[in-house]
């Protein structure tokens, strides 16, 4: 199964030069990325740090056990680690944080040199035949690692619960990573919007499905997800409905009449299923 919602991991490693394919792919997406003109959080400072360092500084109070605080960071294309990825399942690409603490005269230095992976390998073996919703796809796993970025660096410049926390830590100490929004509760309802937005400029429609333990009978699920008469600009040419899926296995999309069902298996039982629906005119003439 392909992972479109993928991970950070606050970390600490050799760095290791990405493949020519892995620059080649992202040089690529990225090309395409700041050429969109949809609604989306700003990424421009993750961004930057892919040229030079974003170096940002605040005092700290008089009771605070330092004095003031710099965050240097920087970001670079890195080889994808596959002992990274989730088990069981296929990751798209990997944000690393990888901050170290100083200390001197009562003043704190967080130098953080941070990685980017893309898993070139999977992205480019794709199954999906439709190339416009193959590249919208590759589009919101960029969009989606450059958010744990931006995220905490949006934290380090203007949060005053960051600073509160940053201004009391030792060279010890591991400093506040909940901000890069490792749980998703940010990022999700983001990268949904984004991919919508690009599904529905392409001349498509993208509906969200949620499969919770709940509905299953142990795991597995078969759900009416709507009717061909919900698209009645659809209907005369024929409808193409497509599917991507986080936390389903054996996914099948199946018509009865005009029912549009969806079957599989959940992953995790303890988690929800998501899937994201794409449907288009059959007009696609596939690669």
């Amino acid at each position: 199964m392909f992972l479109l919602v993928c991970s950070i991991y606050p970390a600490f490693g050799d760095y290791v030069e990405p493949t020519l394919q892995e620059q080649q792919l992202y040089n690529s997406l990225l090309a395409d990325f700041t050429k969109l003109n949809v609604q989306k959080t700003d990424v421009s400072k993750v961004l930057e740090s892919f040229s030079a360092p974003i170096t940002m500084s605040f005092p700290c109070d008089t009771n605070d056990l330092n004095s003031n605080v710099t965050a240097a960071i920087k970001t670079k294309l890195a080889k994808f680690d596959n002992t990274l990825g989730h088990e069981g399942t296929t990751t798209g690409g990997i944000y690393s944080w990888k901050c170290s603490i100083t200390s001197s005269d009562g003043k704190i230095t967080i130098n953080c040199e941070n990685e980017l992976m893309l898993n070139s390998d999977a992205i480019l073996a794709s199954t999906e035949r439709n190339p416009t919703i193959n590249q919208i796809e590759n589009l919101v796993i960029l969009y989606h690692e450059l958010l744990h970025g931006q995220l905490m660096i949006d934290a380090i410049s203007s949060s005053d619960a960051w600073h509160d926390n940053a201004c009391n830590k030792t060279p010890q100490d591991d400093l506040d990573y909940s901000y890069t929004d490792a749980n998703h509760k940010v990022i999700t309802p983001l990268q949904t919007e984004f991919a919508t937005q690009l599904i529905k400029n392409a001349g498509g429609e993208m509906k969200i499905e949620t499969i919770t333990p709940e509905e299953t009978n142990s795991g597995a699920f078969t759900k009416k997800i709507g009717s061909l008469y919900d698209y009645p600009n659809y209907v005369k040419s024929g409808v193409n409905v497509s599917a991507r899926a986080y936390n389903i296995i054996n996914m099948q999309i199946i018509s009865q009449k005009t029912d549009i069902m969806l079957s599989g298996v959940l992953s995790n039982m303890t988690q929800s299923g998501i899937v994201w629906l794409y449907v288009f005119l059959r007009l696609w003439k596939y690669r």
